[in-house]
């Protein structure tokens, strides 16, 4: 038996495991006690990845449809049938008539980044959708505007603040995101153990927050109020690391008239938000207090990036930590990771919305429903079904799914649902047969993560302890299943466009500069991976200013883009609407990730404050009705204080759209869909990002008697 080190992809924790195999199985998998990060920690996602490894559901082979019916191709038959298919498409259509959606997975697999993209630019087609605009993609719209790229996230530095305020977050269920940190629970007991003051802002109650920190409650889609008032009290109240924003921004008297405008009424902002006055300027010198120390850091996460304004809300966030010295010398630090990102950041589009390459000059290659400019190489996946529906040119006649199950995970998804069914050719690239493969012409079976070698090339920039991961394949696959890189080769040679070769490692150590090159190849030598310095500790002074990628090397405190979002936030009458009374939250469950993942016995349930139900005459388990403008859905209740009273939670990732999937090859999904619910118009949309409204969703709640 052999023994292999390896390291998980579900989530940028990135926990180490090792795995016994003989005889091309894995016998047993485990977390890795000697990992140099996650220590022998692991979740039970983690643990579990054998039960998908191993599933008798797992599609091994290319399969078409019939009449209805799914029957065994050779890969032979499927290559040149779909690329013909394309082909016809492409040449009858244009090239735009073709799109691609993506899910979370091609994040935490470099060559399915890289081929995916390439593909499509290979192809002539702009059309790519991910899962990012319904998750984490105004971070990087932000980012773009204040640091002068999208790649540039600072992280908390939780080794050394004295004060941590997190908001939107559940690290007990995702171990953060955009941070890399294995062991949350062990973790923050240690921050707190050391001195550290921790808080929670969130409309529910999480789990950790009974064990760890304080907690307020807020009123969904009002932290941006929340952060006006606290921005504005620093300034007006002359609290400000003068010293660091002359030397490293511009735009501070702009930033204290939008303050003042937005955030001046401290007994408005607690009206709005349910926070507290005192509490609200308790938490900001709290959070002074601490950056006179070993610094702070505020961090918001998916309940922050899903709202009304959550490009501006990200903004807001990054504005509190410079104003009181908090980027790059203390409280949030920022990497650049394993490799120079910027000498390569137009390799997969992360800095481009042109086909060509070509960063995008404004107005250039905008959306053809909406007008959304490109971000990070996709558009807003709510766009999809209008882009399906809506004639004229570069009508969207084909899709390609990889790795992603956008039936579920996307807005409105009858009405997607609708528009797929409308398409001339659907293909999914999965290991299952999911609601969106259950439509598709075509399904192409994808190795898993055990299969195939890869690096930590997009989370290492996150991890607080400067590590990567490198991991060769643990198994070679035990069918017929392919790696995505070789299949959009297969693609690509049929179709008679450029491809890029392989194997993946040696296409993306060419494009490096020789230091990358020679840190790739040591990484490839590790047993584990390698530190990216000697010091094994996270460096500051590292992106002010040099690393900023403004011309003038400034950040510009009010970005001259949120002018109008400005504009449009004074004409909000706030998250509220008197027909639609409650507030619907989402979020994930431990045992689940999205919508691949469901380790959870049972259904997702529609979680209710005591006082709501009583009002609703409603009990455990009945069922109720959440209406929203767009549909409703049937699901039972459980009852818990664990919630603001107005506000329900609803777990996402679960249930179904399509109603009659194929018997006994389909994979089995229990529960309710979230997403039948919420809105997919392109006019409701977030302005920067096309963000989604996944928390705060105004709901109606009817007995079902």
């Amino acid at each position: 038996m052999e023994k292999k080190y390896t390291y998980c992809r579900i989530c940028e924790g990135s926990c180490g495991f090792t795995a016994e195999v003989e005889s091309n199985r894995i016998l047993k998998y485990y977390a890795d006690k000697d990992h140099p990060v996650s220590k022998g920690y692991s979740c039970i996602k983690g643990r579990s990845m054998l039960n998908v490894q191993y599933d008798p559901k797992r599609i091994k082979y290319p399969m078409k449809k019939i009449d209805s019916k799914y029957e065994r191709i050779s890969w032979e038959q499927a290559i040149n049938e779909i690329g013909e298919k394309l082909l016809k498409i492409k040449n009858t259509f244009g090239p735009k008539s073709i799109g691609m959606y993506f899910g979370n997975p091609v994040a935490f697999s470099y060559s399915a980044a890289i081929y995916t993209q390439a593909f499509m630019r290979f192809l002539g087609s702009r059309n790519i959708y991910s899962a990012g605009s319904q998750d984490c993609n105004n971070k990087f719209a932000h980012s773009k505007r204040f640091y002068g790229s999208n790649l540039i996230i600072i992280v908390p530095d939780f080794a050394n603040i004295d004060y941590f305020l997190a908001l939107g977050t559940n690290p007990g269920a995702s171990h953060f995101s955009f941070v890399v940190f294995p062991r949350p629970a062990q973790r923050l007991k240690e921050m707190e153990k050391r001195g550290c003051k921790i808080v929670w802002i969130n409309p529910r109650k999480i789990p950790i927050a009974k064990k760890i920190g304080d907690h307020h409650f807020i009123c969904p889609n009002t932290d941006i109020y929340l952060l006006f008032g606290m921005i504005n009290y620093v300034l007006e109240n002359d609290l400000e690391d003068k010293e660091f924003i002359r030397k490293y921004s511009k735009g501070i008297d702009e930033l204290r008239k939008i303050a003042k405008e937005f955030g001046g009424d401290l007994n408005q902002i607690a009206k709005i938000t349910c926070i507290s006055k005192e509490n609200i300027i308790k938490i900001v010198n709290d959070f002074l207090e601490a950056s006179k120390k070993g610094g702070a850091s505020v961090y918001g996460r998916a309940g922050t990036d899903r709202g009304s304004f959550a490009t501006l809300l990200a903004w807001a966030i990054d504005v509190f930590n410079f104003i009181t010295g908090n980027i790059d010398k203390k409280g949030n630090f920022y990497s650049s990771g394993l490799i120079d990102v910027f000498s390569i950041s137009n390799v997969g589009g992360l800095e481009t919305s042109e086909v060509t390459g070509k960063v995008a000059d404004k107005g250039a290659n905008l959306s053809r429903i909406g007008k959304f400019r490109s971000l990070m190489g996709t558009y807003p996946a709510a766009l999809m079904a209008d882009e399906i529906l809506t004639p004229g040119d570069d009508q969207i006649k084909a899709m390609l799914i990889v790795a992603g199950d956008p039936l579920v995970s996307c807005p409105n998804t009858k009405k997607l649902e609708k528009a797929f069914k409308k398409l001339e050719l659907l293909v999914s690239i999965d290991f299952y047969m999911n609601d969106t493969g259950s439509l598709a012409d075509y399904i192409l079976p994808a190795v898993t993560f055990l299969e195939r070698e890869d690096l930590t090339l997009t989370t290492t920039s996150f991890n607080p302890i400067p590590f990567a991961s490198y991991s060769d394949p643990v198994v070679q696959p035990d069918s017929e299943q392919k790696p995505e890189w070789e299949i959009f080769n297969l693609l690509g040679k049929k179709m008679g466009l450029p491809t890029i070769g392989g194997p993946p490692i040696t296409i993306f150590k060419s494009i490096l500069s020789r230091a990358d090159r020679k840190k790739i190849k040591n990484l490839m030598k590790s047993e584990r991976g390698i530190f990216l310095n000697e010091e094994k500790k996270i460096q500051y002074n590292v992106l002010l200013p040099d690393k900023l990628q403004t011309s003038d090397k400034l950040i510009d405190l009010v970005p001259k883009d949120y002018i109008d979002e400005f504009e449009k936030f004074r004409k909000w009458k706030g998250p509220y609407d008197n027909e639609f009374p409650y507030y619907l939250i989402s979020g994930r469950d431990i045992e689940t990730i999205n919508s691949w993942l469901h380790l959870k016995e049972g259904t997702n349930y529609c979680y209710i404050h005591p006082e709501d139900a009583r009002s609703l005459e409603v009990e455990d388990y009945q069922i109720i009705r959440v209406k929203s403008r767009i549909n409703s859905i049937d699901i039972p209740i459980k009852i818990i204080d664990d919630l603001m009273k107005g506000v329900i939670w609803i777990p996402h990732g679960w249930g179904r759209t399509v109603e009659n999937p194929p018997e006994g090859i389909a994979k089995e999904k229990r529960g309710y869909n979230i997403n039948l619910i919420t809105d997919d118009n392109w006019k409701n949309l977030e302005t920067f990002a096309g963000m989604v409204l996944l928390d705060g969703i105004k709901v109606r709640l009817e007995k079902i008697n």
